[in-house]
């Protein structure tokens, strides 16, 4: 069968196991987008042998690119270790200036490096392409891919969907003792696996705050009216609280549900109104009210 065949996921009985076959059931798949200050040979030995030491569970990891698809830079392939397959795209050129700058402008980390991922001059795709069933060990290793680019030009990982960025060195540390995958499942899911964004709504008192792309990873989207842009910090450790419970819980929530977060503070969940079109949403997303008892008002 030819490259091009398996890269869109095409089958034939003539196969007998030795390449790499995306999974024809995924019609939306997860994708990361990496930017990079140089262009990404992941064919090469020094990159294969990145790969390879990442983590036990990669030491078997392959990578097929066609060279007929290599064309002045740019390049399509897979790489799969295990039960994960993931899509490479890599391009000769950089990301739209646009989404960019949304997933870089809000990002918690340093101007400098801003500034690095903002003058990018190439970028690659991952898309998730495997048979693991679950989204966040999908994103997983997504992450742990982008991370290992760290060592060969990615300076950023985007995740255009949820409108958030994260340095792509930082997927690829870990204390000494700490392994890598576990690592990347702890990962905040506001770093990188969803985002957190502020609306100004015109004519209207207070900020929005709210995350974009928890729908993702089987959760709720979450939505809060803050008094102004100071409470951040807050809100996202609010929404990080909530999301984590949920998630480890499997709680499914709905219009007018409660989460108490101890005793002086409950967690009231609604809908948007009609007036908040500007919360519209893929998947599910509930605005959150809190209500503090009157013991903590005091």
């Amino acid at each position: 069968m030819s490259f091009l065949s398996r890269l869109f996921g095409e089958s034939n009985q003539d196969d007998h196991g030795s390449s790499l076959h995306i999974n024809r059931t995924i019609k939306d798949p997860l994708c990361l987008q990496v930017l990079m200050d140089r262009p990404l040979q992941p064919q090469s030995s020094q990159f294969m042998d990145a790969l390879h030491a990442c983590h036990e569970s990669m030491r078997d990891a392959r990578c097929q690119v066609d060279p007929e698809l290599c064309l002045e830079g740019s390049m399509m392939g897979l790489i799969g270790w295990g039960n994960h397959v993931i899509r490479l795209v890599s391009l000769n050129c950089a990301m739209p200036a646009e989404a960019t700058e949304w997933c870089i402008s809000a990002a918690n980390y340093p101007d400098p490096l801003k500034a690095r991922a903002r003058s990018h001059k190439f970028h690659v795709l991952l898309y998730y392409a495997g048979f693991e069933p679950n989204p966040l060990e999908q994103y997983v290793a997504l992450a742990c891919l982008a991370g290992i680019m760290s060592r060969f030009g990615a300076v950023v990982v985007m995740n255009e969907l949820a409108h958030t960025s994260f340095p792509a060195e930082a997927l690829s540390k870990t204390d000494r003792d700490e392994d890598l995958l576990e690592m990347l499942r702890s990962l905040p899911l506001l770093f990188l696996y969803c985002g957190f964004v502020r609306i100004q709504v015109v004519d209207m008192d207070g900020i929005w705050m709210r995350t974009f792309g928890a729908y993702r990873l089987g959760l709720p989207d979450l939505a809060l009216l803050a008094a102004d842009a100071n409470e951040g910090t807050r809100v996202s450790e609010l929404f990080e609280t909530v999301l984590g419970l949920l998630r480890q819980s499997e709680t499914e929530i709905a219009d007018g549900f409660s989460l108490s977060l101890g005793p002086d503070l409950c967690l009231h969940f609604r809908s948007p109104l009609r007036q908040e079109f500007f919360l519209e949403n893929k998947g599910p997303l509930f605005i959150i009210e809190p209500v503090r008892s009157e013991r903590s008002r005091r």
